[in-house]
């Protein structure tokens, strides 16, 4: 949970640039959102939510497919959804960013 705390603060307050590092960022929350825990999962999300705030909306699909690929890892079966996904204060806005360019694609 400190770790997912410390980088939304970090991706919220630095001035440094981390551009480079942002895909692994992205996939190593990800891994939290499958936590038996809610606080980590809200933690989770928080981080994703600074990492997401740090890049500009014009290159939103060029991460599209590595949250794919780190989604791919986890719903495999019996998992069928991550419980990041399934808490009810997750609004449509949020999932919207990693599903919205799906239908696109033909």
């Amino acid at each position: 949970m400190e770790a997912c705390e410390f980088i939304s603060v970090f991706c919220r307050e630095t001035k440094a640039n981390y551009s480079s590092h942002v895909s692994s960022l992205i996939s190593a929350v990800l891994l939290r959102f499958n936590d038996s825990k809610i606080e980590i999962i809200s933690a989770a999300w928080g981080a994703l939510d600074g990492i997401v705030k740090s890049i500009k909306k014009e290159d939103y699909p060029h991460f599209i497919p590595i949250v794919r690929k780190a989604l791919k890892q986890f719903l495999v079966p019996p998992i069928v959804e991550l419980q990041g996904f399934s808490l009810p204060k997750v609004n449509n806005n949020k999932k919207a960013f990693f599903f919205k360019n799906k239908k696109k694609k033909n």
